[in-house]
C-alpha cells in the first residue's frame, strides 16, 4: 500500500495540482489526513489514482469508439441519400451527355 501527495498525483494525471484535486473529487476518492507535520498531510492510496486514471481512459476509449462509429454511419448514409437524389432532371448537360456515350 503506496501513499500518493497532491504533487504525487498531478504528476500522475500529467495536470496541475488543482485539475488532479477536482478530478478526484468528482470521483469521490477523498484522502487519508495524517494531521500536521512535514511529510504528513493529505495523502491518497495509489490503488485508487491508478483506478481513476484507468475509468478516465476507458471512458476516453468508448467516446473515440462511438465517434468513428457515428462518422462511419453518418457518411454511409449521406452516399445512400447522394445516389437517391441523382436523376435524370438533376443531371446537367455534360453529364447526360457522358451517359448517352457511355450507353452506346
Amino acid at each position: 500500500m503506496r501513499l500518493l501527495s497532491k504533487k504525487d498525483i498531478a504528476n500522475k494525471l500529467g495536470t496541475s495540482i488543482n485539475v488532479a484535486m477536482n478530478t478526484l473529487q468528482e470521483h469521490k476518492v477523498y484522502p487519508i489526513d495524517f494531521g500536521i507535520g512535514r511529510g504528513r498531510g493529505f495523502k491518497w492510496l495509489e490503488s485508487s489514482v491508478e483506478e481513476i486514471i484507468y475509468k478516465l481512459h476507458c471512458k476516453a476509449q468508448e467516446k473515440t469508439i462511438r465517434e468513428n462509429y457515428n462518422n462511419s454511419a453518418s457518411r454511409r448514409r449521406q452516399s445512400k441519400s447522394i445516389d437517391k437524389e441523382r436523376s435524370l432532371s438533376s443531371l446537367n448537360i455534360d453529364e447526360i451527355m457522358t451517359l448517352v456515350a457511355k450507353a452506346d
